[in-house]
């Protein structure tokens, strides 16, 4: 079976072209039938070819041509060649109209064939289009996820950003503030250290005045030794005296002693704050304020 090419934008074939093709094969003594006729043509339609074929006077032809080529041949014989002409031309048809019929239920066969595979491919690509649009859809999900989640981690980003930067901030704050009070603190030991020397001197002071008084004390109750009864009664008042001076200065000693292990303890305990700074300051003065009663004080003489 033989294919041919359809074409679906050539212009309609007439009759008239199918006639010319016709009389063509014939002057070329090729068989005529639809089959060779398309093939010559190379368009048109199986059925049409066939109605315009069916429309030559293909018979008078084919009796001129047989009777000219038996003119000599007796009236009997020409009419009986005659009729065998008409005969095979006849059966010609017969063939070229079931073989039309052949070439047509192939035609209707590659027809339903190609409905069948046009139709599945307009599943596949109807099934194909539904999964394209899926996609596109999931894509859009995903996409708006992904663009929110961006969002969210920038937004948190820009939050600890600030965060950051007013944590550092806060921290040179910090770090200014500690160097002051590092620079404070110095300053205050040094004043500490300063009066703690301050308040030894005085004290080494003080006491070399009362070992002062008490040898003026000494000297004195010497020169009473004169009188034996005067010197027993003055004695034993400048010894009950001087027991108390001695008490007193060893209460003094003791209270000095106490007071310089103050000063170190509250040197040691030093906070790094301007009220706390404040506060030993003024122990301190109230410590010089003790030490200066105390130098100023003087034991009555016997």
């Amino acid at each position: 079976m033989n294919n041919f090419p359809l074409s679906t934008k050539a212009s309609r074939l007439t009759e008239q072209e199918v006639h010319t093709a016709i009389q063509n094969l014939l002057d070329a003594d090729e068989n005529i039938s639809s089959l060779a006729l398309l093939k010559a043509l190379g368009r048109g339609s199986l059925t049409t070819i066939t109605k315009y074929l069916n429309t030559f006077n293909l018979e008078n032809v084919v009796e001129i041509e047989l009777l000219q080529g038996f003119a000599e041949i007796p009236e009997s014989l020409a009419d009986s060649i005659k009729h065998m002409s008409v005969k095979i031309w006849n059966e010609s048809q017969a063939l070229a109209s079931q073989e039309l019929d052949i070439q047509r239920a192939a035609m209707q066969k590659i027809e339903i064939q190609s409905s069948e595979r046009i139709q599945e491919a307009e599943a596949f690509s109807e099934e194909q289009a539904k999964r394209l649009e899926q996609l596109e859809k999931d894509y859009a999900t995903n996409t708006e996820e992904l663009s929110n989640i961006i969002n969210a981690l920038n937004l948190e980003l820009e939050g600890k950003t600030v965060k950051f930067n007013k944590m550092n901030t806060q921290l040179e704050v910090l770090k200014s503030e500690n160097t002051a009070l590092i620079a404070n603190l110095q300053k205050s030991d040094q004043q500490l250290t300063h009066d703690i020397s301050h308040y030894e001197q005085l004290l080494t002071e003080s006491k070399a005045t009362q070992h002062e008084k008490i040898d003026e004390l000494d000297k004195a109750l010497k020169i009473m030794t004169s009188d034996k009864t005067y010197q027993v009664t003055q004695r034993e008042m400048v010894e009950q005296k001087n027991i108390a001076l001695q008490l007193q200065v060893s209460k003094q000693q003791l209270e000095m002693d106490l007071l310089v292990a103050r000063l170190n303890e509250e040197q040691a305990l030093q906070i790094t704050t301007t009220e706390e700074n404040k506060s030993l300051r003024e122990k301190a003065a109230m410590l010089d304020g003790e030490l200066k009663a105390w130098k100023t004080f003087i034991p009555e003489e016997p």
